[in-house]
C-alpha cells in the first residue's frame, strides 16, 4: 500500500469518525432541549398541583391531582359516548318505525294496526329513558365545570350539547308517536297506498 493510498484510506476514517460525533453532538443537543422542555413541564405540572391542594376547603378530602385529571377525562369521553349512542338509537328508532309503519300503510286491516304498538312502545320507552338523562347530563355538565376549575384548564367540552340533543330527541320523538296515535287511531281501514303510473 503505498504512501498516498494510506493517507486517503486514514482521511476517509477521519471523515467518518467526525461525521459519527457531529451525528451523536446533533443527538445531544435534542436530548439537552427535551430535558429543558420535560423540566419547564415539570415546573408548571408542580404549579398547578400546589394550586390544587390550597383550593380544597377544610375537612374535605383533598384527591390527588391526577385523581382529579382521570375524573375529568372519564366525564369527557362520557359526553362524546353518550352523545354517539343517542345518535345510534335513534337511527335504529326512525328505521323500525318506518318499516313498521309502512308495512302497515302497504296491508291495512284491524289487526295489522297492533304491529303500530310496538314502535309505540318503544318510543314512550325512549322518552322515559332520555328524561332520566337529562337529570344525569346536568350534574356531568357541573362536574366538568368543577373539575376544569379545579385544574385551572382555560377551555373544557361543554356538556350542554348532551342536554340539548337529549331535548332534540324527546322532541322529535314526541312527534313521531302523535303521528303514530293518529295512524293508529284515525285511519282503521286505510286502503294500500298505490303508485299512478307516469
Amino acid at each position: 500500500m503505498s504512501e498516498i493510498e494510506r493517507i486517503t484510506a486514514l482521511e476517509a476514517r477521519f471523515n467518518e469518525a467526525e461525521l459519527k460525533h457531529v451525528q451523536t453532538m446533533s443527538s445531544l443537543m435534542v436530548a439537552l432541549h427535551d430535558i429543558e422542555d420535560l423540566k419547564q413541564f415539570k415546573a408548571r405540572a408542580d404549579q398547578i398541583f400546589a394550586a390544587l391542594a390550597v383550593q380544597s376547603p377544610p375537612g374535605t378530602l383533598n384527591p390527588s391531582p391526577e385523581a382529579l385529571l382521570k375524573n375529568y377525562e372519564i366525564h369527557s369521553e362520557q359526553i362524546t359516548t353518550w352523545v354517539d349512542l343517542l345518535g345510534k338509537a335513534s337511527i335504529w328508532y326512525l328505521a323500525v318505525t318506518t318499516a313498521v309503519v309502512s308495512y302497515c300503510l302497504a296491508k291495512p286491516g284491524p289487526t295489522i294496526r297492533l304491529a303500530m304498538v310496538l314502535p309505540f312502545l318503544v318510543g314512550l320507552a325512549q322518552i322515559f329513558i332520555y328524561s332520566i338523562g337529562l337529570r344525569g347530563a346536568r350534574n356531568t355538565h357541573l362536574e366538568i365545570e368543577r373539575l376544569a376549575t379545579r385544574l385551572q384548564l382555560h377551555t373544557s367540552p361543554d356538556a350542554r350539547v348532551l342536554t340539548m340533543t337529549l331535548w332534540f330527541n324527546i322532541g322529535w320523538l314526541a312527534l313521531v308517536l302523535v303521528v303514530i296515535a293518529w295512524l293508529f287511531f284515525a285511519i282503521p281501514g286505510l286502503p294500500p297506498l298505490k303508485v299512478m303510473p307516469p
